[in-house]
């Protein structure tokens, strides 16, 4: 009922902007400057083919200095809700009690105690699988009754562009391109995409973290990660915080397959684990690194230089695989849902088999 409900409600929209043209205004021409109380960062507004050499050169300078950008009015709001739409009949199709497993974002290694729930995760590189919030079960496992099975869930991951049409059509849209082009990427290919619920007041906290961490190329970080607000996201409902430069920092630690499991086949060890990264033993810069360190509050965040990105429905985050990023818990009555990509580049990496997600033998990432 849920679902149909809004699906009704989205049609409406549908109707009545399905044939707007996408209005630029002025300033998608120039690179510009937003600034409101806490934020001082560079925004463009889309279609980003209509920016000259001058403008794409600008603010490639921009994300290689700072390790972000924020495009604004990248999609039209219709396409979000055809998102959502497409999430609420998977959501209404998934039978919550047979497959599931609690997503623990601020402690992965939770996954270690049920051998289930760890094979659900580790093998969901190239499916749709759910993943729900650990505060929507109590603690005998069971779902609380006044949480029904779409506001428990906290992602659906992690091949949700190899399957859905509407997800498929936006990785490969010409603007995706652009963007990786104007980047220096030369045969991207989509790792990993998600669905990000973060449900009003039960949204957990994702701890501070560096996409590089956990999504391992060699023998370069080439991990990109793409992130659109399929709702307005704001300091109230979760939004990303950013620590600009931060990706100059590179990863202390990495969250790998244990080889003691998987090569030695020990089967009383763990099957995830976090590991030096072999990478940077020798960084000088590893002592500041904010790996998993956890903020209660957005002064102290503030106070450690992260920097809020407020952004509508339909705005595009652009995030270096090696910047920090953190969102708080969303205690607002206002759901902040998002959709995520990250890419790598096959022609300047590989994907290492140290990587707790693998693709089944002989499968390939898309390319696009």
């Amino acid at each position: 009922m849920l679902a149909k409900n809004f699906r009704k409600f989205n049609n409406n929209l549908l109707f009545n902007n399905l044939y707007k043209k996408r209005k630029l205004s002025i300033e998608s021409d120039y690179y510009f400057i937003i600034n409101n109380k806490y934020n001082n960062y560079t925004t463009y507004n889309s279609n980003l083919n209509y920016l000259n050499n001058k403008i794409k050169n600008k603010y490639e300078e921009y994300f290689n200095e700072n390790g972000f950008f924020l495009i604004k009015n990248f999609v039209e709001r219709y396409e979000t809700f055809k998102m959502k739409t497409n999430i609420y009949d998977l959501v209404e199709n998934w039978d919550h009690e047979l497959k599931h497993t609690m997503f623990r974002a601020d402690n992965c290694k939770s996954f270690q105690n049920k051998e289930e729930r760890d094979n659900y995760f580790i093998d969901s590189g190239d499916k749709i699988n759910f993943f729900t919030e650990k505060d929507s079960y109590d603690s005998n496992g069971l779902k609380k009754k006044d949480i029904n099975k779409f506001k428990s869930l906290n992602k659906i991951g992690h091949g949700l562009h190899l399957y859905d049409n509407t997800f498929n059509k936006f990785c490969k849209s010409q603007d995706i391109k652009d963007i990786l082009n104007n980047l220096g990427y030369i045969k991207p290919a989509i790792v990993q995409s998600m669905f990000i619920f973060k449900n009003n007041e039960i949204g957990g906290e994702v701890g501070c973290h560096k996409d590089s961490s956990y999504l391992i190329t060699d023998p370069i970080d080439t991990c990109i990660g793409l992130w659109l607000a399929v709702d307005d996201a704001t300091i109230n409902n979760g939004c990303l915080w950013v620590k600009p430069k931060s990706h100059l920092i590179k990863p202390k630690k990495i969250f790998t397959r244990n080889s003691e499991y998987f090569q030695h086949y020990n089967l009383n060890s763990q099957k995830l684990i976090y590991e030096d990264n072999p990478k940077y033993l020798n960084d000088k810069n590893q002592n500041e690194d904010e790996f998993e360190k956890i903020y209660n509050n957005k002064e102290e965040l503030i106070e450690d230089g992260f920097k809020p990105l407020e952004c509508k429905r339909g705005d595009l985050i652009i995030l270096d695989g090696n910047i920090d990023h953190i969102s708080l818990k969303n205690k607002s009555k206002k759901n902040r849902n998002a959709f995520t990509l990250h890419i790598m580049d096959e022609a300047k990496s590989t994907w290492s088999k140290k990587n707790w997600m693998q693709y089944p033998e002989g499968k390939d990432f898309m390319r696009i």
